[in-house]
């Protein structure tokens, strides 16, 4: 799919797409792969781009400026805190624990696993 998606980024014919989505890296190899036009393109097919493993601020702020959907990180805290400095961090008041996991507070099972388990999940 990404290879079809990135051609119609440069105006080949774009069939219809399995898939709701594409799991792409930001660059691969040294050629970028997601780029305006990339991330466009899937958006006229109705395919969501969601960039994998994100792991620097100024990466993540790039990537949110270029419309894409979702962002897969090893740094959690370092997203949360890049969504809070734009005002796009969305569900309740929250924080991410040392493992990474959200919590609230608000729930009898809240602990570090608290996203699977929580009644008050996010």
């Amino acid at each position: 799919m990404r290879q079809r998606l990135r051609g119609g980024s440069f105006g080949l014919p774009l069939r219809r797409l399995p898939g709701a989505c594409a799991q792409v890296p930001h660059r691969f190899r040294g050629v970028t792969v997601t780029d305006r036009r990339f991330v466009q393109r899937a958006h006229q097919a109705g395919i969501q781009v969601h960039v994998r493993t994100i792991d620097e601020p100024r990466e993540m702020h790039e990537l949110l400026d270029l419309g894409v959907d979702g962002i897969m990180t090893s740094r959690p805290t370092v997203l949360r805190d890049v969504l809070l400095d734009r005002g796009a961090w969305f569900g309740p008041e929250a924080r991410l624990d040392p493992w990474g996991s959200l919590r609230h507070g608000r729930g009898p099972s809240c602990g570090p696993s608290c996203a699977q388990r929580c009644a008050f999940g996010a």
